[in-house]
C-alpha cells in the first residue's frame, strides 16, 4: 500500500510535555496529535481527518533556552502594562532530523496531503508556532508488512502494542502517553480527545541486533537505501 514520507530538518525546536510549566521538558520526538495538526494547518482542514503516523528521528543534542511568559485574563483581547510576565526555561532539541510517514485508506485524502505538502501556501511549523520545519524531501513510496524480525536504524515512537514480550528488548525504552486524535472546537481552536486520544508507546533508539514485533509493522518497499526502514504507523 501506499503511504507518503517526509524527510524533514528542524534547528532548534521544544515538543512540550505535558505536566511540565516551570521549565518545558520535550519529548523526543514530536507527538503524533503536532504532526496531524502541521498537516492540518498547511492543508487548511477544518475538521479532523483521520490519518495514522510513523516517526522517527535523531537530534545531535539539547539544550535549555529563556523565554518570556505572558499570563493575563481570558477576556483580555490584548497585553496590558498591568499583564504578568515571567521567565521560563525550554528544553531545545538541537539539529533534529526527521523520517514521518502519513498512511490513510482514503486515497483522495492521501493525494491532497501530498500535493498540500509539495507546495505549502504557509511555512510548516512543527512544535511551537516559531517552530518551522526544513522539508527537504516528499515522496509517495510503497510500503508492506514487515517480516517478524527487523533492525531499528532510527529512534522511533513504537507503539507497545508491535512489541513482543518474549523479545529481551521489551523491557527497553521510555514509556510516553502520546497525544493523537483531537477535534476542533466552534472557535476553530484544537483540542484533546480524553477518551481512546491517546498512545501508549515506547521510545526506542537503535538496536544492532533485529527485534522481534507482533504483525502490524510495516517496511518501505524498493526505496534505495530505505529499503527495509521501520514504519510504526499509530
Amino acid at each position: 500500500m501506499q503511504a507518503i514520507k517526509i524527510k524533514c530538518f528542524q534547528n532548534m525546536v521544544n515538543y512540550k510535555r505535558q505536566g511540565f510549566n516551570e521549565i518545558w521538558q520535550s519529548y523526543p520526538l514530536p507527538p503524533y496529535s503536532s504532526i496531524i495538526g502541521m498537516i492540518h494547518k498547511v492543508c487548511s482542514f477544518d475538521k479532523y481527518k483521520e490519518m495514522y503516523i510513523s516517526v522517527q528521528g535523531e537530534s545531535a543534542n539539547s539544550h535549555y533556552g529563556l523565554f518570556t511568559k505572558y499570563s493575563f485574563n481570558k477576556k483580555e483581547s490584548s497585553l496590558k502594562d498591568a499583564s504578568f510576565r515571567g521567565i521560563g526555561s525550554a528544553e531545545l532539541l538541537i539539529d533534529l532530523f526527521l523520517i514521518i510517514h502519513i498512511y490513510t485508506d482514503d486515497i483522495k485524502l492521501l493525494k491532497e496531503i501530498y500535493d498540500k505538502l509539495n507546495k505549502p501556501e504557509i511555512y510548516p511549523s512543527l512544535g511551537r508556532h516559531e517552530d518551522i520545519l526544513i522539508i527537504n524531501t516528499v515522496e509517495l513510496i510503497d510500503i508492506v508488512e514487515a517480516p517478524r524480525k527487523i533492525e531499528l536504524r532510527n529512534s522511533a515512537y513504537i507503539p507497545v502494542i508491535y512489541l513482543n514480550e518474549e523479545d529481551d528488548i521489551f523491557e527497553s525504552g521510555t514509556r510516553y502517553l502520546i497525544n493523537k486524535k483531537f477535534y476542533i472546537d466552534e472557535n476553530g481552536i484544537r483540542k484533546w480527545e480524553k477518551e481512546n486520544g491517546k498512545i501508549n508507546v515506547k521510545y526506542m533508539r537503535p538496536s544492532e541486533s533485529r527485534i522481534k514485533f507482533n504483525k502490524g509493522v510495516f517496511v518501505e518497499k524498493g526505496t534505495g537505501e530505505d529499503e527495509g526502514l521501520g514504519v510504526f504507523l499509530a
